[in-house]
């Protein structure tokens, strides 16, 4: 039988929860408490380890047993969270109003004092930049593309180092087709609700989406539909860099929180730790702040700086799902 892309999704999804299961039942020999300090990465379809590609040969460099996080998300995914359909395995509200916003947020942040999120998107396009992103200690926040090869395996591996994960949502730019966001770009046409599913069933785990508002920007309320579909599910919206869709996530139900940035937007050391020392003096003077960067090396480089930096002033460094409870549909803690 010929399978579809979104079959062959499925398929692999469905088998990696098996796995996790398998995992937690140590029928790989494997379990939460106890790893071998060179992690292998089971197959989607065997519970065997598979040949190296770009996303096994990046992360088995870094990964140990002693990166681990026990603050993490939870590795193992639960079915009752997840409907299953052409579009493969969709999260959704489960049992007793279990929302995968909450369910796939970090343990154990702060909550009290000033804290900081900072998020990292474009995770999984270039396997090595992306695994150096992954093994950042600290709980950064990664925004997993959608274009990625794999990308319910950067998910998972994100978990397994304690971070938690946002899916990229692609957007047309506002001058599009003179700028193009790739074949998975939301618009404006009658069915693009079929994208954004195809989109939410490349990874399990996530707790929201994060987007650009692109041509959205010039008209909100077209972006409802796809706003009301993300409320449903139980995510939340990250709106990187704007607010332009504040207000219609607001009408829609749907939880929202902006990110300032990128902190990157100029590539030297000075440009990026003044952006960073900002959004620390946003939370310091706000009691929260969120920003956003790519996993450039220079980026990371001045990120590990940072993290010192914020405990001298007594900044906690969090997920961005220690501010889902402040992202009430219609405010934003974060302006």
């Amino acid at each position: 039988m010929r399978l579809t892309g979104a079959h062959r999704r499925s398929r692999r999804l469905a088998a990696g929860l098996l796995i996790g299961s398998a995992i937690a039942a140590g029928i790989l020999g494997l379990s939460v408490e106890k790893v071998p300090a060179r992690i292998e990465i089971p197959s989607f379809d065997l519970p065997v380890a598979r040949e190296q590609g770009p996303f096994e040969a990046a992360f088995s460099a870094f990964a140990s047993s002693a990166d681990r996080d026990p603050a993490g998300p939870p590795l193992l995914v639960d079915l009752a969270a997840y409907e299953f359909g052409e579009h493969g395995f969709l999260p959704r509200i489960g049992a007793e109003g279990r929302e995968p916003r909450k369910v796939f947020a970090r343990r154990g942040d702060p909550a009290d004092g000033p804290r900081v999120a900072l998020l990292l998107v474009e995770i999984g396009l270039d396997a090595r930049s992306s695994a150096a992103a992954l093994h950042t200690p600290g709980p950064i926040t990664l925004v997993v593309s959608p274009y990625a090869e794999t990308a319910a395996d950067w998910a998972r591996g994100a978990r397994w180092l304690g971070h938690e994960v946002l899916l990229e949502v692609p957007v047309r730019p506002a001058r599009y087709p003179l700028e193009d966001a790739g074949p998975l770009a939301l618009g404006a046409e009658a069915g693009e609700l079929r994208l954004l599913r195809d989109i939410l069933g490349r990874a399990v785990g996530y707790l929201g989406v994060a987007l650009e508002p692109g041509l959205f920007a010039a008209n909100p309320e077209v972006f409802r539909p796809f706003a009301v579909e993300l409320a449903a599910r139980g995510l939340v919206l990250v709106e990187l860099g704007s607010t332009s869709l504040e207000g219609v996530a607001g009408a829609s139900g749907l939880p929202y929180l902006r990110a300032v940035g990128p902190v990157d937007a100029e590539l030297s050391a000075q440009a990026i730790d003044d952006a960073l020392a900002l959004l620390a003096s946003r939370a310091q003077e706000r009691g929260g702040a969120i920003g956003f960067g790519r996993p450039f090396p220079i980026t990371l480089e001045r990120l590990a700086l940072w993290r010192d930096r914020l405990r001298a002033r007594n900044i906690h460094l969090v997920g961005v799902g220690a501010f889902v409870d402040a992202a009430r549909p219609t405010e934003d803690r974060n302006r």
